[in-house]
């Protein structure tokens, strides 16, 4: 043992660092897992991390095209270019935050003859249709769609979509609301879940009538109007959950609801008519 107060030996050479590969050896369904969390410009990046990794990105069952701001034409044209590389033959998630014309419809048809399950739409503007190709995905068994409409011809054919979300939708083409919920309900036979987001349903009527529905959630700064022709009118036997937030409903029915289990009531009590608020109020608790 050499004494305290020896000097260090410093004829001898380090220690070399062994290069260790943690990236390689993962198996594909980890990869995968990995790149659902990455947007898809990320997820190309990734070819330079290892040689395994050169080509892992093309097989992704996850496109996520998200950007912080609305990409250039060209970049979007990239977008296009490296998904026609992609070899996966299903697509589980797809997300595209951002419209850009004819670019959008190109990504929406190669997730949907890839199979697509579940996607997240934002179509960015109260003139932008959901082009009906889209509303013929029949594999869809979630469904996203925000700040859209749908045209006035449309049709719905869903058989397989169990969720479906709009978000910021715009009714403003249709004369009543009760027609094009009725249509979407009817294209949907095993919808389950049904959300209706929005800054202002309330001059519509609209129909919940499906036997599939078991959670129904309508969000919005004003619910309904003050018309009693316009009413909520939800007939779901199997209805588990409803959620309603925002303005006073003044004109509810519920038929057939005997599965009800969990409501959640949040209303605004509009000024105008304060005095209406506890009688509506009651009204609506003795119906639940």
């Amino acid at each position: 043992m050499a004494p305290p107060d020896a000097s260090p030996d410093l004829s001898s050479s380090p220690p070399e660092a062994v290069e260790v590969d943690n990236i390689s050896p993962l198996p594909d369904v980890i990869i995968h897992h990995i790149f659902c969390f990455l947007p898809f410009k990320d997820l190309v990046k990734t070819s330079v991390l290892s040689k395994q990794w050169r080509l892992a990105w093309t097989s992704t069952p996850y496109i996520n095209l998200s950007f912080l701001s609305l990409p250039s034409r060209r970049v979007a044209l990239l977008i296009s270019s490296a998904l026609s590389l992609c070899t996966a033959t299903k697509i589980e998630k797809l997300h595209v935050d951002c419209y850009v014309r004819t670019e959008f419809d190109r990504w929406f048809r190669f997730a949907a003859a890839r199979q697509v399950e579940d996607a997240s739409l934002v179509f960015g503007g109260s003139d932008r249709f959901v082009p009906q190709f889209m509303c013929d995905c029949t594999s869809l068994v979630s469904l996203r769609i925000s700040k859209a409409t749908f045209p006035p011809d449309f049709s719905i054919h869903w058989p397989s979509l169990k969720k479906l979300c709009l978000h910021d939708f715009i009714f403003d083409y249709f004369p009543s609301g009760k027609d094009v919920i009725k249509k979407i309900i009817r294209g949907c036979p095993v919808l389950e879940s049904l959300t209706l987001l929005s800054s202002r349903v309330g001059i519509f009527n609209v129909w919940i009538d499906s036997r599939s529905l078991r959670e129904l959630v309508i969000e919005a700064d004003s619910i309904w109007s003050l018309d009693i022709s316009a009413p909520l009118h939800i007939s779901a036997p199997n209805l588990h959950s409803l959620r309603l937030s925002g303005g006073v409903v003044f004109s509810l029915f519920l038929t057939g609801v005997s599965s009800l289990a969990e409501a959640e009531l949040n209303f605004k009590q509009p000024t105008a008519c304060r005095w209406n608020f506890s009688r509506d109020l009651r009204f609506l608790l003795t119906k639940l």
